[in-house]
């Protein structure tokens, strides 16, 4: 522990060291940074003995990062690359104040400075949502194949709802696709590693005539097993992951341009299994007999990354099918004019199958289908001239998702009025209407002083029909047929296949449950800037930002647990530096920020007699969250580069309230930390080149990345506690001049820590969802 702490301590410790030697040199610095040119601009180029600076489009135009006034963290896809990400969930290796966590049900769960949104639900509104070139992919489940073949990658933390729209409470990350070029340009990227890991990736990239040009990208990802069962020689754990991408630049004038952007994956890999930890039975007595037999002696998966255990006859692979067309079009109707459309088209089609209980024994099984069709476009002007510049635009998007999660159960709790129930069905179809009109205002005022603020106003129309309905085979139609005639006092049949929900007070079958939810909100940012020389940015901004309402995919035994969780907003205070020190050989960031968190939404229980505690969202009315970050770039000499970064989060509930803890126990969660938020993180990569004065150039390389101690629901349980991790991943490589060969051997988790991403109670047990143990192997690219 003292360890872990004092890497976190260091991170910051270097960049205040830093602060101190360059301040001298920092009021004399005047140099601009590099001109920025259109939207797909590149990188700027670095000086061998600087650290260099990125372009990004955090306000829907093209500026250097160190002129935003935001706190950012952006990464070539090099850097990605080096440091093995190659999906969202691994942005903590990169990115302080991100987290991720993955539910029973394979969801992932994306977290920024301590705003997250956990949900089982494959349609739940992400707090941290995801774009390409600014195009949303508006659920986490569709983001698995954004990180093809990208120049770069920016993460925005704080509310960034006026631009990037709702969903976007703690954050949003954008990911810039690599753009076709003038002349022709191709690459392939190869890894093996432990587990029989294989990954093949490259692209190709031309001009087709002076005002078009195309660039092809693929990427396959395989693997073998890397768990295997405790109870009998089995594996799990395949990766079988594809996906592609078409880009189209068409030219035709040199006012207009467009950018076509066809892309999709297919995913077969085999979802993972849990850790079994506990018994814990649902039903005290009464119950199912059986499920007490086998769980009752079923032993505590041993303290190992790969050991977990999963039904025999269930078939885990998913079968996730993604496709997008996005089409997007710039007009320079003046020199100060511009015009800009996004369209975007999604379908998704999945099955999603997890076993989340741990044990070989069908307690609990899942599957979650999903059918989804998203549209969206978005239109804006934007004008810059002198000291103003101005942006107006319109969003709308359509929606229609409809989940089916169809589930098999043999637990404690499967047998109700001298009936044993085993399959069932719950329905969530939604449509979903979003209108949003957004503007943004930038003013400089003379003296290196800037004026920003934005402003959008966004209206929702959300309609929702859905209930639980027997799984086929008339288990759960005999016994709420039970109940019902029982409760009612008059005789009800509830046919196979038929909705089984009843009504909160005739305790009827209701049928097919028809809900709608409709809000509106106005998210708004205020901020000013200063630069004092051309390589120094003070700024302080306050957002408010807010996350649209919903509706929860659950098991519903009566109507009044399908209530629509209302949105949750946020107001955000935060101030912040960016400081080029040591003739661009450093850069150092920070920002400290103070957020008031209203309705938070959370899945929890709602009290509904005679069924007593059932799951549903809810709010947690009041939370704040305050927190420190800083980060560093530093150039040490030019063969040696560090960058280090830290932040600091204290969250918690600041009003009383209660709730269930994960055993059904009320209780009050006023003063207790928001979960999955660590106090500390700390990420450190370090990279030594050696001069040998041949056309190879041989490198060293190594990250530690650190997470303190979270819990991963609410009731400060130890038993649900995630503990401290340190992962230290080490690279060694040889690159010939110009990058046209690399050739590298890796580790990653060298010293094969084991941590858990989330623990849950699931029906009679209590599980652990674990992080991949070491893993090691080779990595070769080569550009043309």
């Amino acid at each position: 522990m003292a360890i872990t702490k004092k890497l976190s301590v260091y991170a910051i410790g270097v960049s205040l060291v830093a602060l101190v030697i360059g301040a001298s040199t920092a009021s004399a610095q005047t140099t601009s940074p590099p001109a920025t040119g259109s939207r797909d601009a590149q990188d700027a180029p670095a000086e061998p003995d600087t650290v260099g600076e990125i372009v990004v489009t955090a306000q829907k135009r093209s500026e250097s990062i160190n002129d935003v006034p935001v706190s950012i963290t952006a990464a070539t896809g090099e850097e990605l690359a080096k440091v093995g990400v190659t999906d969202t969930s691994q942005l903590a290796k990169l990115v302080p104040g991100f987290t991720y966590q993955q539910s029973p049900y394979g969801t992932p769960v994306y977290g920024l400075r301590g705003i997250s949104f956990f949900d089982t639900s494959g349609i739940a509104q992400p707090a941290v949502s995801v774009y390409v070139d600014q195009v949303p992919l508006p659920l986490s489940i569709l983001t698995r194949g954004a990180s093809l073949d990208v120049e770069r990658v920016e993460v925005l933390k704080g509310p960034q709802g006026t631009l990037f729209g709702e969903n976007a409470t703690g954050g949003a990350v954008n990911y810039i696709a690599a753009k076709p070029t003038s002349s022709f340009a191709a690459g392939v990227d190869a890894l093996y590693g432990r587990f029989d890991q294989l990954e093949i990736g490259g692209f190709v990239s031309t001009s087709v005539s002076n005002t078009l040009g195309i660039r092809v990208a693929a990427r396959t990802e395989q693997r073998g097993d890397w768990q295997y069962s405790t109870t009998r020689d089995e594996g799990l754990g395949k990766r079988n992951f594809n996906v592609g991408r078409l880009l189209l630049d068409w030219e035709p004038d040199p006012e207009v341009r467009f950018e076509l952007n066809i892309n999709g994956w297919k995913d077969r890999s085999e979802a993972q299994a849990a850790q079994f930890q506990r018994f814990v039975p649902a039903t005290a007595s009464g119950g199912y007999p059986p499920a007490y037999a086998v769980l009752s002696a079923y032993e505590p998966a041993p303290d190992k990354a790969r050991a977990a255990d999963w039904d025999p006859a269930f078939d885990l692979r998913r079968d996730d099918r993604f496709f997008q067309a996005a089409l997007r079009g710039e007009w320079d109707v003046t020199g100060q004019l511009m015009l800009t459309s996004l369209s975007s088209y999604i379908s998704y089609d999945g099955s999603s199958r997890s076993d989340p209980d741990g044990t070989n024994y069908p307690d609990l099984q899942n599957v979650l289908n999903d059918d989804l069709d998203i549209f969206s476009q978005e239109l804006r002007a934007s004008f810059d001239q002198g000291p103003l510049k101005l942006m107006l635009g319109g969003y709308y998007q359509y929606g229609k998702l409809f989940e089916e999660s169809v589930g098999h159960i043999e637990s404690t709790s499967s047998f109700l009025a001298g009936n044993h129930n085993t399959d069932l069905r719950n329905i969530n179809h939604q449509k979903v209407n979003t209108y949003a009109g957004f503007g943004s205002v930038d003013y400089a005022l003379g003296g290196g002083v800037t004026l920003q603020g934005s402003v959008r106003y966004t209206s929702q129309t959300r309609r929702y029909e859905g209930c639980s309905r027997d799984g086929g085979n008339g288990s759960f139609a005999i016994s709420f047929s039970r109940v019902s005639s029982m409760l009612s006092g008059s005789p009800t049949v509830i046919g196979p296949g038929e909705c089984f929900t009843l009504d909160s007070v005739t305790f009827k079958p209701t049928g097919i449950v028809h809900r709608s939810l409709d809000q509106g909100n106005v998210a708004w940012r205020a901020g000013v800037s200063w630069e004092p020389t051309g390589r120094t940015l003070l700024y302080a901004n306050v957002t408010k930002g807010f996350k649209s309402g919903g509706f929860a995919t659950l098991p519903f035994a009566v109507n009044g647990q399908i209530n629509p969780v209302v949105q949750e907003s946020v107001m955000a205070y935060e101030a912040g530096f960016k400081l080029t020190l040591a003739d661009g050989r450093m850069q150092f960031d920070g920002a400290g920020f103070h957020y008031d968190y209203d309705d938070k939404q959370i899945q929890g229980y709602v009290l509904n007699p005679p069924f007593a505690n059932l799951p549903a969202l809810i709010n947690v009315p009041k939370a704040k969250i305050d927190g420190v970050e800083l980060s560093l770039a530093w150039q040490v000499v030019p063969a040696l580069r560090v960058n280090a970064s830290g932040t600091y989060i204290d969250s918690r509930v600041s009003r009383d309230f209660f709730t269930n803890d994960p055993f059904a126990a009320s209780i009050n969660i006023k003063g207790q930390q928001l979960p999955a938020t660590p106090k500390w993180q700390g990420n450190l990569d370090a990279e030594y080149r050696f001069n040998l004065g041949g056309s190879w150039q041989p490198y060293l390389g190594g990250s530690v990345a650190y997470q303190s101690s979270s819990f991963s629901a609410f009731g400060e349980n130890a038993e649900f506690k995630l503990p401290s991790r340190t992962l230290i991943d080490l690279r060694a490589g040889v690159e010939q001049d110009g990058g046209k060969w690399r050739i590298e051997i890796f580790g990653r988790n060298v010293t094969n820590e084991y941590y858990w991403i989330n623990v849950s109670r699931q029906t009679d047990m209590v599980t652990r969802l674990a992080g991949l143990p070491a893993t090691y192997g080779v990595r070769a690219s080569f550009r043309y």
